[in-house]
Order: structure tokens, then sequence, then C-alpha cells
């Protein structure tokens, strides 16, 4: 065990970031693009920008209620507001309050640093409690892991970076007070016990989900309390695991306490709350309140008595929070449905779902084909701890692996600390025996020779998934460097596409006023899919209904989403969104939906599939015959991004922007019964020979009227229309042109007769 870090460690220490820090800004070429600028990687990242640059513009106050999103209510970001108050700080004293693009750049760079930094600390942690070597090999694996390296990467600017830092400085803080000798007095067990629970509160105000680890960490300090050597020293560990609660409530309480949460409640632990101070303080009382009735005990108290005693003060404190606090048992409930992913929305979230539930590929990529031996490395490490002089911090990080590893297997978002407990496993547990291999002289020589050969077999073969993940990374940085062209990435292709959609929308679209102003409510929202709805209020500074937040920050509006989008009447789906200003309907290409004729009636295919014009489907209903889908009156196409592939795959687009009109109303005369129908020409980015085509039908008295959203000024640069509607019945035709303010009017407009019909 080492106490000491020399020149050679600080030498080994600083390798091992700059080592970290290289693999993760591997992304840079990909995300570049040959663009001449980055973007941010993942969809989160925007967000968190957008509170960055509010913070910085209105520092040190933090954007709390966001108008921008839940529309037109406004809506409370679910995520605690610490790393973006933090980084806006770093701004302000960096580049100052006038330069965003000087600040995206610092934010796309601060995860590699902070990823670095915890690949140093790693190192640091296993070289005090275990040993050097085993050191080296923790950082090297956790440098190089991409459970970790996700969050970690060059433009993916999170929270969660910075948690699994938080969580390493939890870990080391708590094995650090557990090293402490049962008789050790003085100033150092406070001292240790003052940085747990400063430890304890910061992985809280970095994110409320590390509960899950803090919980870690309140389960051990009652082991360890209650399997004290003796009563004094029982009493010692109460005390200093109750002083390090009584810290963290005191930091996290004016943080959170005075918090309310439309949806969440006031005791959600998913939300700085209530619920954190309340939690600190039971756990302080009930350490306090155990270790002064073993202070005032005259007579010796037998382990089992401090057991049963433990379990008691724990039930009552627990009873009375509960008669105190009434929303308190709710709020855990809610936290459990998160957990468990009972709500419909986190099932379907990416980082929310099970290790397994798509197979075994993902798995092996992010934690390599190690984590089948993490069973068989728990076991041994267990083993080598019973072993060890002082076991109890030992126990403490078997008890945080075996934990972390069984989240991760129900979440996959807890793959970020669990990458940590995974490469000190790996490296404490297989260095020794490696090492004790080596030193054994019974083994012949072609036997040993076998047993290496088979050995590196076996991790080339356990780390080539991992190996991939980086492969594209690498490759754009070969092609950067010899100026060949560089193949663009998925995540990052998208976002490039959502981008460019964004700034389009920002230059040609009424600027909404209050995006960085407190106070001042928007005047319209656009209505998208809620994959988008970050990118949208960060670049195009436009405000949403619904957004990647989901159904935690508004339940309502996904709902009104949803219905809307699956609607199969335009005047039905627009009545949902009565009283709420919408202008903008953005669809993303439905892919399968898109080609099945049973859904083509529903607003996201009439959309995407048909831009609003009126066809004919054939088979429509599991039969032959042609079914018409009436064209749409309200919504026209003003925008279509880029396909997603580029050239080298199909030329559909990602995105379509359509615009909610009043739509120009058109009547006219025909013969009875005719068939009378409108066109107009269109042309996108994409294809040109499009068409906008509504058709309607003469009654008895050869009367006919119809309603056309499009006008033939040139509404908007991204589409180009025709000079003039085509309307013809079945014997004649004409030629009527609509003007831009008829069509926001919702002007009535008479078309030329069309044969007998006059």
């Amino acid at each position: 065990m080492s106490r000491r870090l020399p020149l050679r460690g600080l030498l080994e220490a600083l390798g091992f970031f700059l080592l970290a820090f290289a693999v993760r800004a591997l992304p840079y070429p990909s995300l570049m693009l040959g663009r001449g600028d980055t973007v941010f990687f993942g969809n989160d990242a925007y967000y968190h920008a957008r509170r960055v640059w509010y913070s910085v513009v209105h520092f040190p106050t933090v954007l709390e209620r966001d108008p921008y999103m839940n529309f037109p209510h406004g809506g409370e970001p679910i995520w605690a507001p610490t790393i973006d108050w933090l980084a806006a700080g770093l701004v302000r004293l960096l580049v100052g309050a006038d330069d965003p693009a000087a600040m995206e750049q610092i934010l796309i760079w601060t995860p590699p640093v902070l990823g670095a930094l915890t690949v140093v600390g790693v190192y640091g942690l296993v070289a005090r409690h275990f040993s050097r070597g085993s050191a080296r090999v923790a950082a090297a694996i956790l440098a190089c892991l991409p459970a970790h390296i996700w969050y970690s990467q060059l433009g993916f600017f999170d929270h969660h970076v910075a948690s699994a830092l938080a969580t390493l400085v939890l870990l080391a803080a708590a094995m650090e007070l557990f090293a402490l000798p049962e008789a050790a007095r003085g100033r150092t067990p406070w001292l240790r016990s003052g940085v747990a629970g400063l430890a304890l509160a910061g992985v809280l105000l970095v994110w409320p989900g590390s509960l899950l680890h803090i919980f870690i960490v309140e389960v051990a300090f009652a082991v360890r309390l209650l399997t004290a050597g003796s009563r004094e020293e029982a009493v010692a560990w109460g005390r200093r695991f109750g002083g390090a609660n009584v810290l963290a409530c005191g930091v996290v309480w004016p943080l959170s306490a005075g918090n309310t949460w439309d949806y969440w409640g006031d005791f959600s632990p998913l939300v700085l709350s209530r619920f954190q101070p309340v939690f600190f303080a039971a756990a302080a009382i009930c350490f306090a309140a155990v270790s002064e009735f073993w202070h005032r005990t005259s007579r010796p108290v037998a382990a089992w008595a401090r057991w049963l005693q433990a379990i008691v003060f724990g039930v009552v404190t627990l009873g009375v929070c509960f008669a105190i606090f009434p929303g308190l048992e709710a709020g855990i409930e809610a936290g459990w449905d998160w957990f468990a992913k009972a709500e419909s929305f986190q099932a379907e979230v990416a980082e929310s779902k099970a290790l397994f539930s798509e197979g075994f590929k993902r798995p092996e990529e992010l934690l390599t084909r190690f984590l089948y031996l993490v069973p068989l490395l728990l076991l041994a490490f267990a083993e080598s701890a019973s072993r060890r002089l002082r076991p109890a911090p030992d126990f403490l990080f078997l008890g945080w692996a075996t934990v972390l590893a069984l989240a991760t297997i129900v979440q996959l978002r807890f793959a970020n600390s669990f990458s940590i407990a995974f490469s000190i496993l790996i490296a404490t547990t297989c260095v020794p025996l490696v090492t004790e291999f080596f030193r054994e002289r019974a083994l012949n020589a072609p036997l040993r020779a076998v047993v290496v050969v088979v050995g590196l077999a076996f991790v080339l073969y356990a780390l080539a998934p991992a190996v991939r993940t980086q492969q594209k990374h690498i490759e754009n940085l070969a092609a950067s460097v010899s100026g060949e062209k560089i193949r663009p990435i998925y995540l990052t292709r998208l976002q490039v596409v959502r981008e460019e959609m964004a700034r389009w929308l920002r230059r040609h679209t009424e600027p909404t006023r209050g995006w960085l102003a407190a106070g001042q409510g928007p005047e319209y929202a656009i209505l998208a899919p809620w994959s988008v709805g970050h990118v949208l209020k960060y670049v195009a500074r436009r405000p949403v209904l619904q957004d990647n937040f989901g159904d935690d920050a508004a339940p309502e509006n996904m709902k009104l989403a949803q219905r809307y989008f699956e609607s199969e009447d335009e005047s039905k789906a627009l009545a949902l969104l009565d009283g709420i200003p919408v202008r903008y309907v953005i669809v993303r290409d439905p892919v399968q939906d898109r080609l099945h004729s049973g859904r083509a009636f529903r607003m996201e295919n009439r959309l995407f599939r048909f831009r609003g014009s009126g066809k004919w489907v054939v088979g429509e209903g599991g039969t032959t015959e042609p079914k018409q889908v009436s064209a749409l009156e309200r919504h026209r196409l003003v925008y279509e991004s880029v396909p997603l592939y580029g050239a080298s795959g199909r030329q559909e687009a990602l995105y379509r922007v359509f615009e909610i009109v009043a739509g120009a109303k058109i009547v006219g005369r025909a013969r009875p019964g005719e068939v009378v129908t409108a066109r107009l020409p269109l042309a996108s980015r994409n294809q040109f020979g499009l068409e906008y085509q509504v058709r309607t039908r003469a009654d008895e008295n050869g009367r006919w009227t119809m309603r056309v959203p499009y006008s033939n000024d040139g509404h908007t640069p991204g589409i180009e229309v025709g000079e003039f509607y085509a309307i013809e019945s079945e014997h004649e035709s004409t030629q009527l042109r609509v003007s831009e303010a008829q069509i926001r009017a919702g002007a009535t407009l008479r078309a030329p007769p069309l044969g007998n019909g006059s």
C-alpha cells in the first residue's frame, strides 16, 4: 500500500492524463466534418449549453424555469444546475459574456479534461490503497474503456462526465475514512469525516441520480458501525458518520430544500428537492442517536444487541420522517418507478435500457468481454480482502462494485460510474495473479510460454469489441492528416442535419422573445419530435411543446403531441392545439410507418410521406381498392432537411418543416358532380417535380369549395412554388393566383368558372 506519490508517480499520472485526453479527443475530425467548427455530441449537450449561456449572461443566476420548454406553461429542467453554473463561471473568467462561439469551444473540450482527471484519480486511489502496478493497469484500462469514454468524449458536455468524477471522489473519501484505525483520535478522523460529508453532498449536487452511490456508502457506514470491535469504537464511528451526514445536509439544504416542482413534487429523490436534506438529516440523527445511546449505556453492549438497537432506531427515525413529511412516500415510489423503468418514456430512453436489452454486442463494446468475468473477479477480490490486515476499505469497494454492476444490468447509464469500479476490479485481481505467476519457479519454460500466449490471446479477444468502437475515429484522424475525405459517423451526421434545420428556423422564422430575458413569454412554439427539442431551443432559439426531457417535464404535451401525430383528421389535430399558438410542425422520417399503407391517414405520414398533398393509396385497409388520402388544407411545407446519409444513401430528407396557416378558401362552379382538382408545382432542395394537389366535388348545384395553404408569392426560401394554381375539372381547366396575404388572412377567392358551371 503506497502512502505517497513520488516524482515518478506524478510523471506516470501525467502520462495517463495525456493518454486519456488523447483517446477522448479522437472524435475531433469526426465532429468537424470539414466544416471548420465542431458540433456537440449528443442531444443533452445542447440544453446544457443553453443553461450555461443563460448563466454567463445573468451570472450568478441559473435558469430555473424555462419558458422555452413545455410551452406555453414553461418547465423546470430536471438536471441539477451545478455543472452548468460552474462552467458558466469558467466561461466568464476565460472569454467573458459576449462570445457564445468561444463558450461552445470551452464546453466541447471540457469532457475530455474531466475524463482524464478521473483516470488520474483512479491511478491515485489504487496506488494508495493497493499497489503501484495495479494503479498503472487500472488507469490504462479506464483511459481506453468505451463505457467511460462515451460520456467524456469530445463534444459530449453533460453532467454524467462530472458525475463519474464526483462518485470517484466519494468512493475515495469513504475508503480513506474506513482506512482509519478504529482507535484513531485527534483531528484526522474529523477531517476525513468532513471530506466524506462534502463528497456526499457533491455527488448529489452534480446528479441527484447519484443517490444510489450514496446509499451504498450509507449502508457501508452502518455495517462499519455495527461491526466495530467494541462499544467505544462503535460510538466513535457513529459520531464520525453522523458528522459527515450533518455536513452533507448543511451543504445540500440551501440548494434544494426551497425548490418546488410542478411534476415531481417536493420530496422526489430524482431532482434537487426536500428529499435530499431530509435524507441526510435522518441519517445524521440515526447515527448520532445510536452512538449517544451506546455512549450513555453503562454496561458493554453485545454485538447482536447493537444490531437490534440500530434497527429499532432506524425504523423509528424512518417512521417519524414519513409522519412529518406526507409527500415523502410518493417521492420514493416515483424514484423507484424511474429506476425500475415503470414509466413508459424512461423505458424508451437509450441510457435507461437494460445492459443486454439489445443483445451482447453493445455491452461488449462498452465494457469489453471481461464483463463476463465480473462474478469471478468479485469473488477473487473478496477472498483477497479477507486476508488484508485492515479489510474495511476493500469490503467497501467490493460492495460498491457489486451494487453498481447490478445497477448497470438494469440501466445502461450506470455503466459510466461502474466503469471506474470495473477497471479497479480487473487491475487489483489480475495484477497480483500475473505477478505471482511470473514469480513462480515451479513451471517449466514451455508451459510458461503456453500460458503467456493463451493469456495474451484472451486479452486481445476480450478487448477487440472496445477497440472497434474507435476504429472510425482513427480512420477519420488518418484521413484528416492525409487530406482525404472524412467519413461522418451516424450521431455526428444526425447532429449536423438537426443543427442546419435549427439554424434555418432561426434565420427564416419570426424571432420569439424571452430566450435569455427572464419573465418574458415567447409568442409561439414549434411542435416537433421530442428527440430534437434541445437542439431547437438552443440553436433555433424557438420554444417547443416537448423535448428530450420527455414526460419528466411535459407529460401533458407529450400526450398531446402523440395524439396530434396519430390523428387522421387535420381539423381534429389542429383542435388539439386550440389555445396553444403553434406555428410550425416538424416531422421526422417515420421509416417503416411511412411505407405502411394502413397508417397512411395519420398526420405524421400525411405530412412526411405525402408532404400534405392529396394522394391515392393502393391496398389501404388490406384491400386492393385505391383510397384517397385527402390534402392538408392548413399545413404547408416550408423546409426539407438534407438527407441523413448524404449522396451515398437514399435521398429522402430526414426532417420536414410545415407552417400552420389559415389557408385561402377557393370557391367556384363546375358541372354538378364533377371532380375539381387544384394543382401547384413545388420544388425543394432535395426533389423537383413535386406537386401539391387538392380535390373536391361539385354539389348538385355545381358549386365547389376547397382550402389551400400555399401562396404563389414565394412564401419561403426553402420551397419553390409555381406562379399559379392549375384548377381543372373533367372537361375544363383554368388558373388562379393566390397571394400570401390571402393565405394568412384566410380570405375567400372565387375561381373562374369551369365548363358549364358558369
